[in-house]
């Protein structure tokens, strides 16, 4: 299900569409959504609160990038460049993965469909720590590598289940593919791995994992471990 809110481009978006499906049998197009599943719904005008999820994610970069700024004053350009970069940064974190070799580091994520591919890596520096404010480069790429941080911070626990032992939860378990939370990594780049073993207590919780990823085994405890794909799918 697609669910959105009540923006233009988004309304806009409908009639579209409805003119790109002029002719088209409308059974057929019918019928194929409902074996797939599709719908899409449009929340409420006035209740952005509908779509919770989307705002509470929208509210974290703009107090992301609002910390990042400051005091400083950014000219409209500079402003629209650190928007621009927030947005492609936020849009490349994993939702899912590709089914391919599970370890070759490869993921799904929202550019792969707003854009149809994946967002091109573009070299994020070196840039030179300067006070000058002649080089205003250097100066908004500072901004967004601070924005970066405090979004990445912020926004990696509350993937994370908050009730943990108030309830029973799912264990994660042996090739869940999971994000690996490291507070050392270059900015824009999400580190995923697959669970390869398992480290339960007495009690049968699993709070150790040893994780595959590209660059090697790692053991890390699942507070440092987000699950965005099941071992066994999503549909049990």
């Amino acid at each position: 299900m697609i669910l959105s809110d009540n923006g233009t481009n988004l309304v806009g978006a409908v009639t579209e569409l409805r003119k790109m499906i002029h002719g088209w049998d409308k059974k057929v197009l019918y019928d194929y959504c409902a074996d797939e599943g599709i719908e899409w719904k449009f929340t409420t005008p006035g209740a952005p609160h509908q779509n919770g999820c989307a705002e509470a994610l929208v509210k974290s970069c703009k107090r992301a990038l609002e910390t990042a700024i400051g005091d400083q004053i950014l000219s409209p350009f500079e402003l629209y460049t650190c928007i621009l970069e927030v947005a492609n940064l936020v849009n490349q974190g994993p939702i899912g993965r590709v089914p391919n070799d599970p370890d070759d580091g490869s993921y799904l994520c929202p550019n792969n469909m707003l854009l149809g591919r994946a967002t091109p890596r573009v070299p994020q520096g070196p840039f030179e720590e300067t006070r000058n404010p002649r080089k205003r480069v250097e100066f908004v790429q500072k901004i967004v590598n601070s924005s970066w941080k405090q979004w990445s911070r912020d926004v990696f626990p509350l993937l994370l289940p908050r009730k943990k032992w108030n309830v029973v939860k799912r264990n994660v378990k042996v090739n869940d593919f999971v994000i690996v939370s490291d507070n050392n990594v270059v900015r824009g780049k999400w580190i995923v791995g697959r669970i390869i073993d398992v480290y339960p207590g007495q009690d049968g919780k699993v709070r150790n994992v040893k994780v595959r990823t590209p660059s090697g085994d790692y053991s890390r405890p699942i507070t440092k471990i987000v699950v965005i794909q099941p071992a066994e799918g999503y549909d049990e």
